[in-house]
């Protein structure tokens, strides 16, 4: 099983650092509610390791698993984050601030301009397995070409299925239908493109 890449930001509560991480991410590699685990809390990264014995566990339901961290280790982990990128494998969960990678490894990827409406109801709305984000604007972003990959794969499945899908338009509102369309047609040229 390929790992399941996504990112998340970094929230507070009672004057803490916070991560959730919830959803279809996480079931999908098997971390299911019950999952014990370890964490490592390292320089520049968090590391929850499965563990038969392990202190934490997975929260949430059956259906919607949930890893809520609050402390203050975050912030000493990943001094000033505000946004990481997350790695999710059967064995273990890597967390790291999104702007630790060389530079140099940003930019050999190309990279695909889609719209932010559908991906945000994708990865945050739904807790979806996603392709990370590269860069952002106020109506776009950038995300790695990385086909083949789960979360690129999912977001693409997902984003045809919406486009395609004779009610949604009203169901769920002609806006993320749009969106939906957008995403996809921009990720079938890239692919097109970088044949």
């Amino acid at each position: 099983m390929k790992a399941i890449e996504t990112q998340r930001n970094i929230g507070t509560n009672r004057a803490k650092a916070r991560i959730w991480i919830e959803g279809g991410c996480l079931q999908n590699a098997g971390w299911i509610r019950g999952t014990r685990y370890n964490k490592e809390f390292g320089n520049g990264e968090i590391i929850l390791r499965r563990a038969d014995d392990g202190k934490a566990k997975i929260a949430g339901t059956d259906t919607r698993p949930i890893v809520d961290m609050n402390t203050v280790k975050i912030s000493a982990a990943l001094p000033g984050a505000e946004r990481v990128n997350i790695r999710i494998t059967k064995n273990e969960i890597r967390i790291a601030d999104e702007n630790a990678a060389a530079p140099e490894a940003k930019t050999e990827t190309p990279l695909v301009r889609i719209p932010r409406v559908f991906y945000r109801d994708h990865d945050h709305g739904r807790g979806c397995p996603s392709p990370a984000i590269i860069k952002e604007t106020k109506t776009h972003l950038f995300i790695a070409f990385e086909p083949g990959s789960e979360g690129w794969e999912d977001l693409l499945d997902d984003a045809e299925h919406y486009a395609n899908h004779p009610d949604y338009a009203q169901t769920c509102g002609l806006g993320l239908v749009s969106s939906a369309r957008a995403t996809a047609k921009a990720m079938k040229k890239a692919i097109a493109e970088n044949a």
